[in-house]
């Protein structure tokens, strides 16, 4: 409904929340593992129970009455839902099962290519975690548009997705690029893992730029409802050219972590550079709504 700002303090409620009582139950009451996941299940359901009786007081601007016959399903709305929703899920079990097959082979190649390699999945998640904020927000802003027929706005909209993701993900490059022993040693100080950070660094900062692109892609197939490219794309992310291109370089051409580096960072390029024809194509104009 484009209200970011309450989710964002119910949110602000669970992470304050969730450090207080992991630093009690942690710390003076000696709880261990079983107080810090207590503390995690109380912080998140404070948080969802705020968030609830803020949409209840809110019901008439929200739209939905909290009667028991009002939480049925509609089948006119759920079937639409399954076609979106289900490839989403698919494209993230895809990326992420990729990433764990790969990162079990990079495993094998011994404990400094682990160790960096884990550091840059660090990198990699304050990347991601900027570039799905923008997907979402793009998302919903594209299929608004679309469904009101403004395509210029949806351009619009795309460019600046693209845009704030790539001006992000370039500083994260350059850092990466000028000071690699600096930020890995705020991980990891051991020499060898610092020492081959400067080679992880050239395929991380070619990583990062693929995200910003996916970002922009993603919230337009999600944003416009193509769920048969987006299952595609998700698909050939993460299964093909993640696991092809790191098996061809990392075992085939046998470039070892490099080689695995090196596959990841092209793979995670690949959805930009098809949704950018199929944008230039003007297909996606054509486009039926999913729910008229």
């Amino acid at each position: 409904m484009g209200d970011s700002k309450h989710p964002f303090i119910f949110i602000a409620i669970a992470a304050v929340l969730n450090t207080l009582l992991d630093l009690l139950f942690v710390g003076p009451l000696h709880m261990e593992c079983f107080g810090a996941a207590l503390a995690t299940v109380i912080s998140q359901t404070t948080s969802f129970v705020v968030a609830l009786c803020f949409l209840y007081k809110n019901r008439a601007d929200f739209g939905f009455d909290f009667k028991l016959k009002s939480f049925r399903i509609d089948q006119q709305e759920f079937k639409p839902l399954l076609k979106m929703g289900i490839p989403i899920s698919i494209q993230s079990i895809a990326i992420s099962g990729s990433m764990l097959y790969i990162n079990a082979m990079i495993n094998q190649l011994g404990i400094v290519a682990s160790a960096a390699t884990a550091v840059g999945n660090k990198l990699v998640l304050i990347a991601t975690i900027v570039t799905n904020a923008m997907n979402a927000a793009g998302t919903s802003i594209i299929g608004q548009n679309f469904a009101a027929g403004k395509h210029k706005r949806v351009t619009e909209t795309l460019i600046g997705i693209v845009g704030i993701s790539m001006v992000f993900c370039l500083i994260l490059a350059a850092m990466i690029l000028l000071f690699p022993e600096q930020i890995f040693s705020l991980f990891d100080k051991d020499p060898e893992v610092l020492a081959i950070s400067h080679v992880y660094a050239i395929y991380g900062a070619i990583s990062f730029i693929g995200f910003a692109t996916r970002a922009g892609g993603f919230s337009l197939l999600n944003g416009i409802g193509h769920a048969s490219l987006n299952f595609f794309c998700s698909i050939l992310d993460g299964i093909v050219a993640r696991i092809g291109f790191s098996i061809l370089f990392g075992v085939v051409l046998d470039m070892g972590i490099r080689g695995f580096w090196l596959g990841g960072a092209i793979a995670g390029n690949v959805i930009g550079v098809i949704v950018f024809f199929y944008y230039i194509s003007g297909k996606w104009k054509k486009r039926k709504l999913l729910i008229t």
